[in-house]
C-alpha cells in the first residue's frame, strides 16, 4: 500500500511538472449580501475579506482548469420587523473549480462552481446582543462564480468575481457576495503575453 501511494505521489508530481502547473496567494474584499426574505425586511450589503490560495491546471495555451481555497467573511445588514437593525456574520472554506480562458494580452474570464463549509454563523443586533446561529445554519452551501480580471507578464494580477448562490443556508435565503483582490502566481509562464 506504500509502494502504491508514493507511486501516485511521484506520479502527481510528474504530471504537474509536465503541466507546468501555476500557483499563488490571493486576497482582497467581500461585498457580501443575503437574497431572500426571511424574518426580516430586507438585507444590505456588509464589507468583510477573503484569503488563500489558487492553482491553474492548464489544458492547452489559454484554457485551464482553476481550483481554489480560501477564508471568505460573509453575511449581511438586516432589519428585523419592529426590532432593532444587525448583521449577520458568517465565515466560509469556500472551494471553487473555475473553467478559466486566458487571452495572450493577460485578460481572463472565469466562470463555474463553489462548495462553501461554513465555519461560523452569529446574528449580532446592533444594542451588543450576539447569538451564535451556526446549528441552525446548513453546513455545507453551493454557489456559481463568474468573473473576469488581468494577469500581468510577472505573475501579479487582479480580479472580480460575483457568487450567486444556488442553495439555501436557511429558509429562503442565500448567500451573494461580489468580490474584488489580488493575487500572485508563482509559476507565471501559463497563459501570459511574453510567454
Amino acid at each position: 500500500m506504500k509502494k502504491v501511494l508514493f507511486f501516485v505521489v511521484c506520479m502527481a508530481f510528474f504530471v504537474a511538472a509536465k503541466a507546468q502547473i501555476s500557483f499563488g496567494p490571493k486576497a482582497g474584499i467581500n461585498v457580501a449580501s443575503i437574497v431572500g426574505k426571511g424574518e426580516v425586511n430586507g438585507y444590505k450589503p456588509k464589507a468583510g475579506l477573503y484569503i488563500g490560495g489558487q492553482f491553474s491546471l492548464p489544458l492547452n495555451d489559454q484554457l485551464s482548469i482553476q481550483p481554489e481555497v480560501y477564508f471568505s467573511m460573509q453575511g449581511g445588514i438586516w432589519k428585523e420587523k419592529g426590532e432593532d437593525a444587525g448583521r449577520s456574520k458568517m465565515s466560509y472554506i469556500n472551494i471553487p473549480v473555475l473553467a478559466k480562458y486566458t487571452h495572450t494580452s493577460g485578460f481572463f474570464a472565469e466562470t463555474g462552481p463553489q462548495l462553501g463549509i461554513l465555519l461560523s454563523a452569529y446574528d449580532i443586533w446592533d444594542d451588543g446582543y450576539k447569538d451564535n446561529v451556526k446549528a441552525y445554519v446548513k453546513k455545507v452551501d453551493f454557489s456559481w462564480g463568474i468573473g473576469a480580471g488581468y494577469q500581468t507578464r510577472y505573475g501579479v494580477g487582479v480580479n472580480a468575481r460575483y457568487n450567486m448562490g444556488i442553495s439555501k443556508y436557511y429558509e429562503k435565503e442565500r448567500n451573494s457576495v461580489f468580490q474584488v483582490g489580488l493575487f500572485y502566481n508563482l509559476n507565471r509562464h501559463f497563459g501570459i503575453r511574453g510567454k
